[in-house]
């Protein structure tokens, strides 16, 4: 999927007539009220350097969980639509047979939606996962969001990745019985 996310970067940067950081910088950040600049790794140093849009980007913890919100609330921001009316609904469904829930691997249960992993079941719960063990699960019925930030040691994890999402459905869990 990083050469479709690094065109589809390229893409946004070409329609917008500016870079990735300036466009979300004045789109989501600035709006969100994000606490710290987000960086983007470059592929090169200079004004040349194309920012990484399939890996490349970084955030704190705090600013990645004020996206997770926006996500949770359809787009809305204290009022005000940062994203189109039902993009996020849109977004984040699998849409196709192939990306459908529990198609995309022998025994993974997610499906997958304009860069969003989705989890089957009624709360319409989905994911942001990056390279190296980095997550924005969001369950916008029970107006959860966790966010993870990892330093693994490989890009991906399989066993890892499981026992995140155990840990997410076990808060879920929680938050059902009233705890």
């Amino acid at each position: 999927m990083s050469n479709d996310t690094q065109i589809l970067g390229l893409l946004l940067a070409r329609v917008t007539g500016t870079s990735l950081s300036s466009y979300m910088a004045e789109r989501l950040w600035g709006p969100l009220g994000a606490e710290s600049d987000s960086r983007w790794i470059l592929d090169r140093e200079g004004e040349e350097g194309v920012e990484m849009a399939f890996g490349g980007f970084n955030s704190t913890l705090r600013d990645y969980g004020r996206f997770g919100l926006l996500m949770a609330y359809e787009g809305k921001w204290r009022g005000k639509e940062l994203l189109p009316e039902g993009w996020v609904a849109e977004a984040t469904v699998p849409h196709s047979a192939q990306v459908d829930y529990g198609k995309l691997y022998p025994d993974y249960p997610l499906g997958y939606s304009y860069q969003w992993w989705c989890f089957p079941g009624p709360d319409h719960a989905f994911t942001a996962q990056g390279i190296h063990g980095q997550f924005v699960m969001v369950n916008p019925v029970l107006d959860l969001v966790v966010v993870k930030t990892s330093a693994w040691p490989v890009p991906w994890d399989d066993g890892k990745e499981r026992e995140m999402y155990a840990l997410f459905h076990a808060v879920e869990a929680r938050l059902r019985a009233g705890s």
